[in-house]
């Protein structure tokens, strides 16, 4: 009778809402880390895996078989963030970063026929704008708690924390305005907040 709890990621579901609406994509998540992938038969045109250093392996195996297949594969996360290098010899294409600018840009030139093989974030904005997470199309295998994220980022340089690498000058924090509307939507008496660090910014976590 023991409950796991498994909270919602929000990284696939706010990639699909990143997707743009004129491109009629369908769109099929799997979060291996409360189900089993089962891909015989599938085939897709784009393949994105996002990936940490513990699932690296499971990623590079992954980019084998999708472009046995011949989908085009594209890797991003905290993994291909920090190693590009490493992720290049497995994907088409190299998400680093932040993904709510490069993603769509990526899609588009995918159609276009002129992917590249890196795509960086613009850096300098003070704030990143995020759309509400596709959570219609997300497993129903989550905790019944919505989670929203307004903060990635932390301002504490602790050693064993990968954060502060990933971010370093990146725009991390999104525009409360942004996050209360999202809240709204959730119509939830409860909510997960998934930010990394809520008190290593007061004055934000408090507006």
């Amino acid at each position: 009778r023991k409950k796991i709890v498994n909270l919602e990621p929000l990284m696939l579901t706010t990639l699909a809402a990143l997707v743009p609406e004129d491109l009629d994509a369908d769109i099929k998540i799997v979060d291996e880390g409360i189900e089993k992938g089962s891909y015989r038969g599938e085939l897709y045109d784009i393949v994105g895996i996002s990936c940490c250093t513990a699932s690296a392996e499971r990623a590079c195996a992954l980019c084998r078989y999708w472009k046995m297949k011949g989908a085009y594969v594209v890797l991003g996360g905290p993994h291909p963030t920090l190693n590009p290098k490493e992720a290049a010899a497995w994907g088409d294409s190299i998400v680093i970063g932040p993904a709510e600018e490069s993603w769509p840009r990526l899609l588009r030139d995918f159609i276009n026929e002129k992917a590249q093989k890196f795509y960086y974030p613009a850096e300098g904005a003070a704030m990143i704008s995020s759309p509400v997470p596709k959570r219609d199309v997300r497993g129903r295998a989550y905790t019944p708690v919505p989670s929203v994220i307004a903060n990635r980022g932390c301002v504490y340089p602790c050693d064993f924390c990968t954060i502060q690498s990933m971010w370093r000058k990146l725009p991390h924090k999104r525009p409360i305005g942004e996050v209360v509307r999202e809240i709204q939507t959730l119509k939830n008496k409860y909510i997960i907040i998934l930010d990394p660090g809520p008190s290593s910014d007061p004055e934000y976590t408090k507006e």
